[in-house]
């Protein structure tokens, strides 16, 4: 992760964070502030801008642990800001002072800081650039200045404006990997409120909504195009919410999730989501915390996943699948008592059988053999049971005793004789 970090009420500091250690400051070129703002794909290259000496400008900058903080220089100006970098880190994008103008910029190794120009304006910059380095949104102003627009640059198209929601304002903050899915901000008709786009070229700008109030952004997207995370003015307009936007759910308050999921946000407020991850499993931004005035934060949520689990409800979950297997248990044990004969009266003949049960769709056959008094029985079923929350499928069963009866010993008594009988049963899947 990284960002910009204040060590007072006015001064920020680029910084990167990892797991192992921390926050981590940054510096800057002899000045007092800056502010990281990309990060490639494997965390080896961070991309943002520093101050030079004195604090009166700002310089792009691209650093890795080996070489430290790099000025990628400006295009003609003072100034240069650097706001994102591809998934390689080979490619970084941002705006430039040209002298009289600002525009926006995409700087390699091999050909540095070249000019992307304009809409036909003075004014345009580059936010963000695909994983694979092909396309690049921002926004830029049109011939005479009369609007600025969002717009997608590519190689061979140059910068194409993606127009707005009925207003003269847009912006794209954010592109999928492959470059084909852009989301940002645009003006509604007389520019009344902004509102949070996603666009494509097949669809266009589509607007993503908002969270009851009437002003939003969308500020990332995942790899695929597919979930998109910003804030929201709630209804009355007086806070923003961090959301989650997909096609199937529409536009959700990213609050409301994780405390529906389990999550305990007493004194907790998410009220801007700025980035997340290429799986769009994790999502970053800032909020309030007890104790805390504004603090960054990681979440993990994983919309396939649902809701969190919790103990009672694993508890229940495992009662009704021990139901539920001591009624398959049952139906196991029907099927071993009719190969082993315990719905035929005890004798010493020899013969073998086959039948059905209809309610479990099991088929079985077997036999008995007897001889001075010894007595084997056996056979196999095989069949499916199929319950609400349980199913066996295919399973065979098989069953085998063996019998001594001691012949008659109640005088007088022909139908009364003693036996031992020894078997069992198994059903293997």
């Amino acid at each position: 992760m990284v960002g910009e970090a204040y060590v007072d009420a006015i001064i920020g500091k680029p910084f990167r964070w990892t797991s192992a250690g921390g926050l981590i400051n940054m510096g800057t070129f002899g000045g007092s502030r800056g502010n990281a703002k990309g990060i490639s794909a494997d965390g080896s290259v961070i991309v943002g801008y520093a101050d030079q000496a004195g604090d009166i400008i700002y310089r792009a900058f691209r650093w890795t642990q080996a070489g430290g903080m790099v000025d990628l220089g400006t295009l003609g100006g003072t100034w240069s800001k650097a706001l994102d970098v591809s998934a390689d880190g080979t490619i970084v994008v941002g705006l430039s002072s040209t002298g009289a103008q600002q525009h926006a910029f995409r700087w390699t190794q091999g050909g540095g800081m070249v000019d992307l120009n304009t809409l036909g304006g003075s004014f345009s910059s580059a936010l963000a650039i695909s994983g694979d380095g092909t396309a690049i949104t921002g926004t830029a102003q049109i011939a005479g200045n009369a609007a600025q627009y969002a717009y997608r640059w590519t190689q061979g198209g140059g910068m194409v404006s993606l127009g707005a929601l009925g207003g003269t304002v847009s912006a794209g903050y954010d592109i999928s990997s492959d470059g084909s899915v852009i989301v940002g901000y645009a003006g509604i008709a007389g520019d009344a409120a902004h509102h949070p786009f996603r666009w494509t070229q097949a669809g266009g700008m589509v607007d993503l909504g908002n969270l009851g109030g009437t002003w939003g952004y969308a500020n990332a997207v995942s790899a695929d195009g597919s979930i998109v995370v910003g804030h929201s003015f709630t209804a009355g307009n007086s806070d923003f919410h961090a959301f989650r936007w997909t096609e199937a759910e529409g536009i959700e308050d990213l609050n409301t999730l994780l405390s529906d999921a389990g999550v305990d946000m007493t004194g907790i407020t998410l009220s801007q989501a700025n980035g997340i991850s290429p799986n769009g499993k994790y999502i970053v931004g800032e909020g309030a915390f007890p104790g805390y005035a504004t603090e960054a934060f990681v979440v993990y949520y994983d919309g396939v996943t649902g809701d969190v689990t919790t103990s009672s409800q694993q508890q229940d979950a495992a009662q009704n699948l021990a139901t539920n297997q001591q009624t398959m248990l049952a139906e196991s044990r029907s099927t071993a008592g009719q190969l082993l004969g315990f719905s035929r009266p005890i004798d010493s003949r020899t013969y073998t059988y086959a039948g059905g049960m209809f309610g479990s769709a099991v088929g079985y056959t077997g036999g008995q053999f007897s001889g001075k008094g010894v007595t084997l029985l056996g056979g196999i079923g095989y069949g499916a049971q199929d319950y609400k929350n349980i199913e066996q499928d295919s399973a065979p069963t098989v069953a085998m005793a063996g019998r001594y009866a001691f012949g008659d010993t109640f005088a007088g008594q022909k139908n009364l004789s003693p036996f031992v009988e020894l078997g069992g049963w198994i059903t293997p899947r």
